[in-house]
């Protein structure tokens, strides 16, 4: 075996991955790195679907394809992937990816039927919390412990959690209420589902604290309903008298299907017999005293008359979520199962095994040596004593692994401990490590995470070695990450941005943005009065010359002496048929008189010119700044392609299809 200085990185910073030349031969090199057919193909098919407007050749493809992977790599070459952003965008993707494929099976199918079974009952419940945040000398088991022992010996529950619990819930009693399947976390929720009405729990922990729970009540949970309905409008002549009637038809036994084809205003995204879609509790797609009335609703066959905002119902219980077999319900349950707390039991247990799997080993005389370390608090002396510690530590896959891996881990953690001590962590701090209390248990705790989180990533980078599929995948996220970021930094950005070189580009293209249609090109000033009117025409005649923002103030200046009541209202612009109304009627000669904007200026006088020729990049800003950002991203691509050396392996390329 050999010692390795080296810690498992994740797969986004390893690079190119090798892959088996005879089932994924090399499709071309940038700069003699391989890109493998299985990627380029998986590229060409997505963007080549069924769904595709305008499909392309492998050929027409290719030069897409090779810019694209130019720029990715420009990326990385930058710095990009260091960014925080990305790495964390990346990792909270891959491992969501990941999850498929690292989920143990036959903890997942254990799971998926326990929630199934779980989900069909409520619990009403209450509970004592104890944090771990508390300052309390005494450490939270033992106060939790004490109070168990009051509990046993005949104390009530309610009075116990008002004195002693931490959670807001206390003041009550400790009463959460009924409580469904998932709305808990997994270890609270395991324990009151072991409990019948009357029995309380011994102490549990979880991420919050040390509990005791108690159950008061087990009742059926009928959280999803599907029903029959008849609607009749409120604008109906005699509208409740005939829903009246209609319910005392079904009351002696006629059809609800049948009367709703014949009565019904309404299917409510049903269908024409009124079999409505299922509602769950909160459904926000229908009014809430109808879903209200529906979830009211326990006998499957009961019949409730409802008025809405909409009009008068009558609903027919027709199932429950209870009557839904497992098979149907299973994938909600594990969409469900993979956004919860349970996704990391799982997980959990898929780690473990990765011991087995990479044949671990630990040398525990070489972790100990840590141990002294805990309490140092000289940065000094301890930089000091990590520089001896060079001995092997651990051993994965035949690769062994020296103290100096989990030095700088050891460090972060060690300093969380330290907080935890003096009372000055983070909550979150002291539901990780509040629980412990030795030093021992620390250095035991701090490894554990460090060296299955190792495991971890070298799985995830085997399984993105193995598996193509989720190589792609992979790939694919993390070079539109990569991609969209430099473009925005580039292309984007710059393009909208520069105004200087915008202009120099609108002035050497300028004959490439003349409108299909003459517009108007001028000023427009409304006036209060006709007397207005004329000084305003007369003062235009003799400073015309002037700039246009310079005129425009000297005008106001002028004439609106009372801030609250202008005389002049000017408009400057280029204006197309219907913009405006003034330029509709004296410019375009629309309509048969001038519509008045503003009653307080009903006088108008127009100057400009009609004309197809924008003299500013901002009257066509739209097309100037997609025309630069082509132009910068052609320039772009081009110095990639002098920089980086592409071979394309023709061969391979014939075979994709």
């Amino acid at each position: 075996m050999r010692l390795k200085h080296y810690i498992f990185l994740p797969a986004f910073l390893l690079g190119a991955l090798s892959a088996n030349a005879a089932s994924d031969p090399v499709v071309m090199t940038i700069d003699d790195v391989p890109v493998y057919k299985s990627e380029f193909e998986y590229v060409y098919n997505k963007n080549n679907s069924a769904s595709t407007l305008e499909k392309k050749s492998v050929d027409e493809y290719l030069d897409l394809f090779i810019n694209y992977k130019l720029k990715v790599l420009d990326a990385k070459e930058d710095g990009y992937t260091q960014q925080s952003g990305y790495i964390k965008e990346f990792k909270q993707y891959r491992d969501q990816l990941a999850n498929p494929y690292i989920m143990d099976s036959e903890s997942l199918s254990q799971l998926l039927n326990e929630a199934y079974e779980r989900m069909k009952v409520q619990v009403a419940c209450k509970h004592i919390l104890i944090d771990y945040k508390s300052k309390d000398s005494v450490p939270p088991f033992v106060r939790i412990s004490k109070i168990y022992d009051e509990l046993k010996a005949g104390a009530k529950f309610e009075d116990l959690a008002r004195k002693y619990s931490a959670c807001p819930s206390g003041k009550n009693g400790g009463y959460l209420g009924y409580v469904d399947c998932f709305k808990m976390v997994y270890d609270f929720e395991n324990e009151i589902y072991k409990l019948k009405p009357g029995q309380f729990s011994k102490p549990f922990k979880t991420r919050f604290g040390y509990h005791i729970a108690m159950v008061s009540d087990v009742r059926p949970n009928a959280w999803k309903k599907k029903t029959s309905q008849i609607f009749i409008s409120p604008n109906t002549p005699n509208a409740e008298s005939k829903i009246d009637s209609l319910l005392a038809l079904l009351k002696k036994g006629a059809d609800i299907n049948q009367l709703s084809l014949k009565y019904s205003q309404s299917n409510f995204s049903g269908t024409a017999d009124g079999r409505m879609p299922w509602v769950e509790k909160g459904d926000s797609k229908m009014p809430p005293e109808i879903v209200n009335a529906i979830m009211d609703m326990e006998k499957v066959g009961e019949l409730k008359k409802t008025r809405s905002q909409l009009g008068w119902h009558i609903f027919r219980l027709d199932s429950t979520n209870l009557d839904i077999p497992f098979s149907v319900m299973k994938p909600e349950i594990e969409r469900k199962i993979m956004q919860s707390d349970r996704a990391s039991k799982v997980n959990a247990l898929y780690v473990k095994g990765l011991y087995d799997k990479y044949a671990v080993s630990v040398q525990e005389s070489s972790l100990a040596q840590f141990l002294p370390l805990v309490k140092e608090s000289d940065d000094l002396d301890m930089k000091a004593e990590f520089a001896k510690l060079d001995a092997p530590l651990y051993v994965c896959a035949d690769e062994t692994y020296p103290q100096s891996d989990f030095f700088y881990t050891f460090e972060k953690e060690r300093s969380v401990w330290h907080a935890v001590q003096s009372k000055h962590a983070t909550e979150e701090q002291m539901r990780e490590y509040g629980r412990l209390s030795s030093d021992s248990q620390f250095l035991n705790h701090a490894f554990t995470k460090f060296l299955e989180e190792r495991l971890l990533e070298k799985s995830l980078d085997d399984l993105e070695n193995s598996n193509a599929d989720y190589r792609n995948l992979l790939n694919e996220y993390s070079d539109g990450l990569l991609l969209f970021a430099i473009s925005n930094d580039k292309v984007w950005a710059v393009a909208s941005k520069d105004r200087v070189g915008l202009e120099k580009y609108f002035q050497e293209h300028q004959s490439n943005y003349k409108w299909s249609e003459p517009r108007f090109r001028g000023k427009i000033f409304y006036c209060s009065t006709n007397k207005i009117k004329n000084k305003v025409d007369k003062f235009y005649s003799k400073y015309k010359g002037l700039p246009s923002d310079s005129l425009d103030r000297a005008v106001k200046n002028k004439f609106n002496k009372d801030p609250k009541k202008p005389n002049v209202s000017i408009k400057n612009g280029v204006f197309t048929k219907g913009q405006n109304k003034a330029v509709d009627f004296y410019v375009y000669k629309v309509g048969d008189q001038y519509q008045v904007e503003r009653e307080s200026l009903p006088e108008v006088l127009i100057y400009g010119n009609e004309t197809v020729d924008p003299i500013s990049y901002k009257e066509v800003r739209g097309a100037v700044v997609a025309d630069y950002q082509n132009k910068l991203d052609a320039d772009w691509v081009k110095e990639l392609r002098q920089k980086h050396k592409v071979v394309v392996n023709q061969e391979v390329l014939k075979t994709i299809k």
